[in-house]
């Protein structure tokens, strides 16, 4: 294994890219074989990045939420084929922007009935409008607590994008999947994930609390100005939640590299911890990251950077290497955050990927792309 391009890369993010900072992590088997953190947590006042930080983990929230929903359909307390409206009953009657021709469309009722899967694999109709006028309503109504069931019964009683099934749309989705933990487990989200998957993988720095970002150990957050090509501070606050009480299972999880490894080190391994602790049967984390769409709703899976994947419950899994121009194995899957966050799974290589930064406006197709590809070279040279 030689990692010297791959550090070569990681420091050109930060001193020629500027990213302020960055931390990547390499495990092969249950070995680490490189640890790399370059960069500052605080660039004002030249705080450089140690590898304890605290960071909004943003969308790697989603695998750990589609995960906890997992082991309640393993107990057989729900089902794929659920129908939404089974735990929420405002789903039951749902519309959605019809297309009436001429850029035109009109509020019309669904035919279609809204699943549980359709929540996994984002094909429920929802849009990623986190400052739509319903939820800001809620927001107000409830003096900014925004209880996380509160805000999701709100939200799906606002038109879809389109039918459910009809197609695939990054959205709201797993926040909905949130709710309907909460509803089946009878506790809150973020109790249910510290019970079933936190505390027996000893994440003890994982959680949805607001406090942590309290400590000097949190990242300072940036966003990086397209014109300028420059990264600037901007507030700590994740925006993708709405108000004191709301936990967003597409969203929410504040963490660091080491906790959240655990919980990537233990997919890898098909839900088995190194400790021997099993969170989900290795059959339900096969159908995870087995493609879950059709080759309608493929092409919209058009991201860049995403070339060759599919999408499994929650998760990108990579189909085809050669249309993805990826080193990686058929199979491989994981996600990746606002912030920059990219986590990658590889059960057939037992080879574990998780790349931190906290910047907005990410340059994930630069990024994410390039940093598993140097990974999966190194461990070929």
């Amino acid at each position: 294994m030689n990692f010297k391009e791959l550090t070569y890369f990681l420091d050109g993010l930060v001193n020629k890219i500027g990213i302020p900072g960055i931390d990547c992590v390499v495990l092969k088997e249950h070995d680490m074989v490189y640890r790399h953190f370059a960069g500052y947590k605080d660039v004002k006042n030249k705080r450089k990045i140690e590898g304890n930080e605290i960071y909004n983990f943003y969308s790697l929230t989603k695998i750990i939420t589609v995960v906890s929903a997992l082991q309640l359909v393993e107990k057989g307390l729900l089902s794929l084929d659920d129908p939404v409206y089974e735990f929420i009953p405002e789903a039951r009657h749902l519309t959605y922007l019809k297309d009436i021709g001429n850029g035109k469309t009109e509020i019309s009722e669904t035919r279609k009935i809204m699943t549980i899967k359709h929540l996994f694999t984002m094909t429920a109709g929802f849009d990623y409008d986190i400052h739509k006028k319903e939820i800001v309503e809620v927001e107000k109504k409830t003096d900014n607590k925004a209880p996380t069931q509160e805000v999701i019964r709100t939200l799906v009683q606002t038109p879809l994008l389109f039918e459910p099934g009809e197609h695939w749309n990054y959205s709201l989705c797993h926040d909905v999947l949130g709710a309907v933990i909460e509803i089946v487990s009878g506790k809150k989200l973020s109790e249910y994930m510290k019970e079933n998957v936190f505390l027996p993988l000893g994440m003890s720095e994982s959680g949805f609390k607001r406090n942590y970002t309290k400590s000097d150990r949190f990242a300072l957050q940036y966003f990086y100005d397209d014109e300028e090509k420059k990264a600037k501070e901007m507030t700590i606050e994740n925006d993708h939640v709405f108000g004191s009480e709301y936990e967003s299972g597409g969203a929410g999880l504040i963490s660091t590299v080491d906790d959240y490894l655990k919980f990537a080190e233990t997919m890898t391994y098909k839900g088995l911890s190194r400790s021997g602790t099993r969170i989900l049967s290795e059959k339900y984390v096969d159908i995870l990251r087995t493609n879950q769409l059709s080759e309608k709703q493929l092409p919209d899976l058009d991201w860049i950077q995403l070339k060759g994947y599919g999408y499994g419950l929650g998760v990108r899994t990579l189909m085809d290497p050669k249309l993805g121009n990826t080193l990686s194995t058929i199979g491989e899957f994981g996600w990746s955050g606002a912030g920059g966050m990219y986590v990658s799974m590889d059960p057939t290589k037992k080879l574990t990927i998780l790349y931190a930064q906290h910047m907005r406006n990410n340059l994930e197709p630069y990024v994410h792309p390039r940093l598993r590809n140097q990974v999966y070279k190194a461990l070929l040279s």
